[in-house]
C-alpha cells in the first residue's frame, strides 16, 4: 500500500531571467534563445524535489534489491498532494489566490574551467640545434560552462485576501504518512485558513512532520507545532540553514575549523542557546553550505538510550566534507543556485518512507543531500549555453551512478560518551576530530604516524579536516583555526575598503616552518607569480634601511598591487634595545605612511607579516596585560599588539607548550614523508606508494625527543641519507652520526640502536594480521557464520563477507587486521612491556600478562572498532546492515553480547601466539630500569 505525502507551505511564482552569451545588434533584434523561464517555487518546488527523489530512490532499488526484498521496495511507493499549480495568466491578474510570492533571479552562462597545457623545454644535443617545446595536456575533459544564478533580485511579498482562496489540495488525505511543510517566512506561518486540515485539527494526525523551517519560531505555525500538549513535536523533523541560526543571533564560527562549529552548535542547542525552543522535536538538522551538517535528535543512540528515550535534543552526529569548510567547496564555481535546504528536505522525507525498522543512519540520508546540493550546483540549470533549463535542474541530483556512494565524501563526528572511556591511556583534554579518527594517545597516534610514512597521508588521514595551502599541509586543528582566520582576513582585505595595511604576526620556534606556512597561504590567494617582499630586520643598520624597504613597499602599492611584506625576526634588538623597531611601524600600521626626511610617505593597501624570532607563541611575546613590565610598555608594545589583525602559531615537528602535546607524532610523519618523497622520490614505490623504512629508523625519527632546529634538522637528516642505490631506509642508510648529533637529541641514537626492544618487520605484522583474522573467522563460526556476500545477522545460516582464509581478503579486508596487528605491541607498550627475544631477557623474569589486562586491551580494541565505525557514519540499529549502515555491536563495551566480547578477547590473544611462534617474550621492567 502506497504511502501519502502532504506537502504544504509557502507558494512562490519564481521568474528566472537569463542574460545570454550574446551581445544584441539593437533593441528590436530577436533571439532564437530562451530569454526568460516562470516556473512554481517554494513548496511546490519542494513537491518537484520530493518527486525527483522517489523517482531515483525507486530507479536505484530496482537495480540492486532481489524481488524476494519486494517489502522494501514497496515502502517508497508514495503518493505526493500538493497544491494545485496556477497559471501564470491567473498569477499577473487581478484575481490572483492569496499566498502567492513572486522571486526574481537573474542566471548568466559561466565558462568553464579551462584545463591548460605545462610546457616542457627539450634542449637540443647539438649546440646549434632549436629546443623542443612539448605540450602536456591534462586528462578528461575541461569543466563544462553552466547556468547559474548571478543575482536575486528579491521576493514580491504575497497578498492575503479573504475573498481570494489559497490553492487547495484535491483529495486532501486526512492523516498523511509524512506531512511536509516548506516555511519560507513569506506569510503561510500565520494563515491557518491556508493550512491542511491535518495540521488545523491535529488531533488525530499520528504522521511524521518535516519542515523547511525560518527563523524566528514564533509564529502561529510554529507555536502549534511546539506546543507540547498536541504532541506533534515528537514526530516533528526540522531542516534549517547556519545562517538562518546566525539571524537568530547564534554565535557559530564561519569557516574556521569543524571542530569550532561543532562546539558551536552543541552550546546553541543546550538549555541556555538561542534554539532551545527546538529542545523537543524529533529531529534537527543544520546545513552548513554544501559541505556539511548538524544533527540533533532525541532518538535512541545506543542500547542504553531505547528505554529511557531522551526527552530533549541531543547531539546525534555532524556529517562533514574532510577536505572543505562551510563555503569552500563553492568557491570552485561561479556563480550561485537555490535548493539547499529543499533537497536536504527531500532527502529526510525519503527517511521517513522507509519505516521504522528500513531507516538507515542519519549520515547516509544526510550524505545524500550534500551530495545532490552539489550536484545541483555543479548542473545549474545546464551545461549548454543556448539552452537554458532551470525547470529540470533537480529531475537527476538524487540519480547514482553505479559506483557513486552518497556517502564516500563525507565522515560523522559522533557524540563521545557514546564510547567507553579510555582504558589504556588517560583521558585527553585535548579531544578532536584528528583524535576521534586515529585515536587518543601515544599507541594509537604512534601506529598512525608510522602508516602515514610507510604509505602516504592520503589513506591514513583521510577521515581527517585538513588543511592544505599550496604545499603546506596540516591537520592540527590550532594551526587550521589560525590560518583560516588568515586566509578570510585576507580575503576580506582584498575586496574591502580599508587602505590601512592588514597586519598579521607570526610565531613559531625555529625551523618549524611559519614562513614557509604563511608564503603558501597568501600563494593561494595571489597567485605563483605575486613574489613577498622579504625584509629581515636584525641585518637592518638604522632607519635608512627600514625607509628603503617601505619605499619598495610603496613602489608595489603604486602599481595598483597589493604587495605582501615580510618582516622577519621583528622583535630582534635594535640598537641593544630588545623590541627596538616595533614603535617605526607604529604609524604605517594605523595611519598607512611613514615618515622620513621630514616627508609624509603615503602607502597603498598592502599586507605585513610580522614573523618573530625569540618567541614561539603570540601568548609569549604579548605583554600587554602584565602592568608590571614596564619595559614591554616602553618600547609600544600594548600600542603594536593593539594595531595587529590576527595572528599565527606554527608548532612544528617538536611538542609544542610540553609533552601534552601528543599530536606532534602526527606533524612529525606528515613532515617526515614530505621531505623523503622530496629529496628521495625513488624510495617509494611508484604504484602502492610504500616506503620501505626499517622500525628503528622510523621510531627514532618519530619519537625523538626534540629536533635541535626544527623541521631544518629533519630536513638535514634526510636529504643526507644514502639511497641512490637502495629503496630501503634502514639505519645503514642514515648519515654519519656526529653529523645526526648536531640536529636531534642524543635519545635517538637510543631508540635507533633500540637492541633491547623487538620492533615488528613488515612480515611480522602480516603474519600477526594473519593470526588474528583466524582467531575472529575461528569465533564467527562458533556463532554459526558462513561466507556471504553481505552480512546478514538474522538469516540461517548467518553470513559475514569477511569469513574467508585471510589470503582472500581483499586489499582493504586485510589493512582492517594490519591496524590492530600493530597496535597489539603499542598497546602492551602502554601497559609497560617489552617485547624482546628469548636469548635477550638478560635477567629480566619473563612476565605473563593478567586477564585484567587483557581485558583493559580488548576493550581499547572495540573503543578503535567503534570509532572506525562511527566515523565513517555507521550507527546502533537493532538489525545490522551495510546497506543501511547499521550495526547492532555499536555500544560500550558492557553492553556487548558475550559472544562479540569474547571476539575482542580473542583478537588480543593473537598477539601471544605470535609470540610464541617467533621466539618472543614479554618482559616488565621495573620503573627504576
Amino acid at each position: 500500500m502506497s504511502k501519502k505525502i502532504l506537502i504544504t507551505g509557502d507558494l512562490v511564482w519564481d521568474t528566472h531571467i537569463a542574460r545570454l552569451p550574446v551581445t544584441g545588434l539593437g533593441y528590436f533584434e530577436t533571439h532564437s534563445h530562451t530569454q526568460l523561464v516562470n516556473r512554481l517555487g517554494g513548496a511546490w518546488y519542494l513537491r518537484d524535489v520530493i518527486q525527483a527523489l522517489i523517482k531515483a530512490q525507486n530507479a536505484t532499488m530496482a537495480k540492486h534489491i532481489s524481488p524476494d526484498q519486494t517489502h522494501t521496495r514497496e515502502s517508497l511507493a508514495a503518493e505526493v498532494f500538493c497544491p494545485e499549480p496556477v497559471e501564470h495568466s491567473l498569477v499577473e491578474g487581478e484575481n490572483c489566490p492569496s499566498g502567492i510570492a513572486k522571486g526574481f533571479s537573474i542566471w548568466k552562462f559561466f565558462d568553464g574551467a579551462k584545463k591548460t597545457a605545462s610546457a616542457k623545454i627539450l634542449k637540443g644535443k647539438k649546440q646549434d640545434e632549436e629546443p623542443t617545446i612539448i605540450f602536456k595536456w591534462p586528462k578528461g575533459p575541461a569543466e563544462p560552462g553552466t547556468w547559474r544564478i548571478t543575482e536575486f533580485l528579491g521576493c514580491q511579498a504575497a497578498v492575503w485576501n479573504s475573498k481570494r482562496p489559497c490553492p487547495v489540495v484535491n483529495n486532501e488525505p486526512a492523516n498523511p504518512d509524512v506531512l511536509v511543510i516548506d516555511d519560507l517566512g513569506l506569510g503561510f506561518a500565520n494563515h491557518e485558513e491556508c493550512w491542511p486540515k491535518c495540521l488545523r485539527e491535529p488531533q488525530n494526525f499520528s504522521g511524521a512532520i518535516v519542515v523547511k523551517g525560518t527563523p524566528p519560531f514564533t509564529s502561529a505555525l510554529w507555536q502549534k507545532l511546539l506546543n507540547p500538549n498536541l504532541k506533534l513535536v515528537e514526530n516533528l523533523t526540522v531542516v534549517i540553514s547556519v545562517a538562518a541560526m546566525r539571524d537568530m543571533g547564534a554565535t557559530i564560527a564561519r569557516g574556521l575549523s569543524w571542530d569550532r562549529a561543532i562546539e558551536d552548535f552543541q552550546r546553541e542547542y543546550s538549555q541556555a542557546g538561542c534554539v532551545s525552543m527546538l529542545r523537543h522535536c524529533r529531529r534537527v538538522v543544520v546545513t552548513c553550505g554544501r559541505s556539511g551538517a548538524a544533527v540533533f535528535s532525541r532518538c535512541p543512540r545506543s542500547p542504553m538510550e531505547e528505554d529511557t528515550k531522551p526527552s530533549v535534543l541531543q547531539f546525534e552526529r555532524f556529517v562533514f566534507d574532510p577536505k572543505y569548510l562551510e563555503d569552500t567547496w563553492s568557491l570552485q564555481y561561479e556563480g550561485i543556485t537555490f535548493g539547499t535546504g529543499s533537497l536536504m528536505t527531500a532527502a529526510l522525507v525519503g527517511r521517513e518512507l522507509a519505516g521504522e525498522k528500513c531507516q538507515p543512519s542519519t549520515h547516509l540520508t544526510v550524505s545524500q543531500g550534500l551530495l545532490a546540493t552539489r550536484k545541483m550546483h555543479q548542473g545549474g540549470a545546464g551545461h549548454d549555453p543556448d539552452g537554458f533549463k532551470v525547470d529540470e535542474a533537480e529531475t537527476t541530483v538524487f540519480s547514482m551512478d553505479s559506483n557513486e556512494k552518497p556517502s564516500s565524501s563525507f565522515r560523522s563526528a559522533f557524540p563521545r560518551d557514546l564510547l567507553d572511556s579510555p582504558i589504556l591511556t588517560a583521558k585527553s583534554e585535548s579531544e578532536s576530530l584528528l583524535t576521534d579518527a586515529v585515536g587518543s594517545g601515544r599507541a594509537f597516534l604512534m601506529a598512525t604516524a608510522e602508516n602515514i610514512v610507510r604509505f602516504g597521508q592520503e589513506q591514513y588521514l583521510a577521515d581527517v579536516p585538513r588543511l592544505e595551502c599550496g604545499k603546506y599541509f596540516t591537520v592540527d586543528r590550532e594551526e587550521i583555526e589560525n590560518l583560516n582566520t588568515v586566509k578570510n582576513l585576507i580575503e576580506e582585505y582584498r575586496t574591502g575598503s580599508d587602505p590601512r595595511p592588514l597586519s598579521i604576526a607570526v610565531f613559531g620556534a625555529p625551523g618549524s616552518g611559519k614562513s614557509f606556512a604563511i608564503k603558501q597561504l597568501a600563494e593561494a590567494a595571489f597567485g605563483e607569480q605575486r613574489s613577498p617582499l622579504e625584509n629581515n630586520l636584525s641585518q637592518f643598520r638604522g632607519l635608512d634601511d627600514l625607509h628603503e624597504a617601505f619605499h619598495e613597499v610603496r613602489d608595489r602599492s603604486v602599481q595598483r598591487q597589493i604587495p605582501l611584506v615580510f618582516w622577519d625576526e621583528f622583535d630582534c634588538k635594535r640598537n641593544d634595545l630588545p623590541l627596538g623597531w616595533l614603535q617605526e611601524f607604529l604609524a604605517p600600521m594605523q595611519d598607512a605612511n611613514f615618515q622620513a626626511n621630514g616627508k609624509t610617505h603615503p602607502f597603498g593597501k598592502c599586507i605585513f607579516i610580522f614573523a618573530g624570532g625569540t618567541k614561539t607563541t603570540f601568548k609569549d611575546f604579548d605583554r600587554s596585560g602584565d602592568e608590571q613590565d614596564e619595559d614591554f610598555r616602553k618600547v609600544k608594545g600594548p600600542d603594536f599588539v593593539s594595531r595587529l589583525r590576527g595572528f599565527v602559531n606554527i608548532k612544528g615537528p617538536n611538542p609544542s607548550g610540553g609533552q601534552a602535546d601528543e599530536v606532534s607524532i602526527i606533524r612529525r610523519g606528515i613532515l617526515l614523508r614530505a621531505l623523503i618523497e622530496r629529496h628521495h622520490p625513488q624510495a617509494i614505490h611508484p604504484e602502492s606508494k610504500e616506503l620501505i623504512i626499517h622500525p628503528r629508523v622510523l621510531a627514532a625519527f618519530l619519537g625523538v625527543e626534540k629536533y635541535r632546529h626544527g623541521s631544518r634538522s629533519m630536513e638535514a637528516i634526510v636529504s643526507l641519507c644514502h639511497l641512490h642505490g637502495t629503496p630501503h631506509l634502514g639505519p645503514s642508510e642514515l648519515p654519519p652520526q656526529e653529523v645526526i648529533h648536531l640536529h636531534v637529541s642524543k635519545d635517538f641514537g637510543e631508540k635507533l640502536s633500540g637492541a633491547d626492544y623487538y620492533h615488528l618487520l613488515p612480515s611480522d605484522v602480516e603474519k600477526l594480521a594473519e593470526i588474528k583474522h583466524k582467531n575472529w573467522w575461528d569465533g564467527k563460526a562458533a556463532q554459526g557464520y558462513v561466507l556471504g556476500d553481505k552480512r546478514n545477522d538474522n538469516s540461517n545460516p548467518k553470513t559475514h563477507p569477511l569469513c574467508k582464509p585471510y589470503n582472500q581478503l581483499n586489499g582493504a579486508g586485510k589493512e582492517g587486521n594490519r591496524l590492530p596487528a600493530r597496535l597489539a605491541v603499542l598497546r602492551l607498550e602502554s601497559l609497560g612491556y617489552r617485547i624482546v627475544r628469548t636469548d635477550q631477557v638478560n635477567g629480566n623474569a619473563v612476565t605473563e600478562v593478567d586477564e585484567k589486562e587483557i581485558l583493559k586491551m580488548a576493550q581499547s580494541e572495540h573503543r578503535r572498532w567503534m570509532r572506525e565505525k562511527l566515523i565513517n557514519g555507521w550507527a546502533y540499529g537493532a538489525c545490522t546492515s551495510d546497506d543501511l549502515l547499521l550495526h547492532g555491536d555499536i555500544c560500550k563495551f558492557p553492553q556487548l553480547q558475550k559472544p562479540e566480547q569474547k571476539l575482542d578477547h580473542e583478537i588480543i590473544k593473537a598477539i601471544f601466539a605470535f609470540l610464541t611462534e617467533k621466539g618472543l617474550v614479554l618482559v616488565k621492567p621495573s620503573k627504576g630500569e
